[in-house]
């Protein structure tokens, strides 16, 4: 006429224990009358973990356990005697291990050459681990030439060595997470872009018509680049070298020209004189200002070889003769002596004697011209 006396309990095991490994000890149960108990378990095995040995109430472990699907169990035992039962609930708490491997997931990224070091590449490397434990992550394979690290505990993988398109422009690294007990990896595939690194030419220089040049005439070049380009002058402006009558001079600067072109100019000066042709210097004088393509690649300065004996300069003004000696002097019997010079074609030679225009004489078309006194 008594019912079963059935104690609760509590039990703590890990879930990697085994199946049919015994749950705690048998229940603390008894029954005043003496009877014999059967033990079964009444409500919380929904998932079937667990079974329980009737005779002796001893719970064991029927299924595999998973601390990340289900973390503690309640169940319902019951103690009969064949007339009468009790029942009490017996808590059972999953203790969570290390049985998981990461989780990592391949990714794809893109970066231009020449990107300075310690340069981020895309997002940090997506891991997680079912057990919660910290990961700590690699580069396992696939980094020539050491290209890259990766942070160990935040997976960030950044520039460590020199990009270059034109060497390689395609890695896959191989990226491993690890646990401390178990490990997982991926394919990550890294894309090199091309970077315009080449620097702008000056391939061709136009020069002026050929001929012979005097005082005050100008002389323009334009000098063709193979790109467009971005000047500075904040600084100063270019100039280019010219060597005339074996001294350097420099032709100025002049804005308005295309995008890919630089004009310059020099305006002849009197007492100058060049019969064998002028030449251009070998390289240009930035003179303090920048000239750079859009991708900020610096102008190769050097200049390429012209051809420029075809222009001279005549810019000494003509001789008047000194007045005509006496006809004992065995030099010379004419009282008016014919004088004559070259200049450029088409121009006219003003002759002076003390400061007053003495004649207007026109240059022919080869350049020559001749004055003879009346």
């Amino acid at each position: 006429d008594n019912a079963p006396d059935l104690e609760s309990a509590q039990y703590t095991i890990a879930e990697t224990l085994s199946v049919n490994s015994e749950v705690g000890t048998t229940p603390d149960a008894a029954d005043v009358d003496g009877d014999s108990l059967t033990f079964s378990i009444l409500e919380g095995n929904s998932e079937e973990r667990f079974s329980i040995e009737t005779q002796t109430g001893q719970i064991l472990v029927a299924s595999e356990l998973d601390y990340e699907t289900t973390t503690s169990f309640t169940l319902i035992l019951r103690a009969d005697d064949g007339t009468l039962a009790s029942s009490a609930p017996i808590v059972i708490l999953v203790m969570n291990e290390n049985d998981n491997e990461p989780e990592i997931e391949g990714e794809s990224f893109s970066t231009l050459e020449n990107r300075d070091l310690g340069v981020e590449i895309g997002t940090p490397i997506e891991a997680e681990d079912a057990d919660g434990d910290d990961l700590t992550y690699s580069i396992a394979g696939g980094n020539d030439g050491d290209a890259f690290e990766i942070d160990p505990a935040s997976g960030q993988i950044r520039v460590a060595g020199q990009l270059d398109f034109e060497s390689q422009n395609l890695y896959v690294l191989t990226i491993k997470a690890s646990d401390g007990v178990f490990e997982n990896r991926a394919s990550v595939t890294i894309q090199v872009t091309d970077l315009d690194d080449t620097p702008p030419t000056i391939k061709a220089i136009q020069i002026p018509s050929p001929g012979s040049y005097g005082p005050g005439k100008p002389l323009r070049f334009s000098l063709r680049l193979d790109e467009e380009v971005i000047i500075d002058t904040s600084g100063g402006e270019p100039r280019l070298a010219l060597i005339i009558g074996g001294k350097t001079v420099f032709a100025t600067f002049v804005e308005g020209g295309a995008a890919d072109e630089l004009i310059f100019e020099y305006i002849v000066e009197e007492g100058q004189l060049d019969e064998n042709g002028i030449q251009i210097g070998s390289e240009l004088d930035l003179g303090g200002s920048t000239i750079k393509d859009k991708a900020g690649n610096e102008l190769d300065l050097d200049l390429p070889s012209t051809n420029t004996t075809t222009i001279t300069i005549d810019a000494v003004p003509p001789q008047i003769p000194p007045p005509p000696l006496s006809s004992g002097d065995d030099r010379t019997s004419d009282p008016r002596p014919a004088i004559s010079g070259t200049a450029e074609p088409g121009s006219t030679v003003i002759l002076r004697r003390d400061g007053k225009i003495i004649a207007e004489v026109p240059v022919d078309e080869d350049g020559k011209w001749s004055y003879k006194p009346e």
